[in-house]
């Protein structure tokens, strides 16, 4: 279970850059309210592994 945070962080990064490659919106909590947001090459940071 101790690995589940950093799975769940991977895995967003991973949605992140499949929404980026294919041009389909990501639906992301904002104040309390579901929105759907393009996401773009250069809104994607670099994940780090190391904990």
């Amino acid at each position: 279970m101790r690995a589940a945070p950093a799975a769940l962080v991977r895995a967003a990064q991973r949605a992140r850059e499949i929404a980026a490659r294919t041009g389909m919106p990501l639906i992301l909590a904002q104040h309390g309210k579901a929105i759907e947001k393009i996401i773009t090459a250069d809104m994607i940071a670099p994940v780090s592994d190391k904990e």
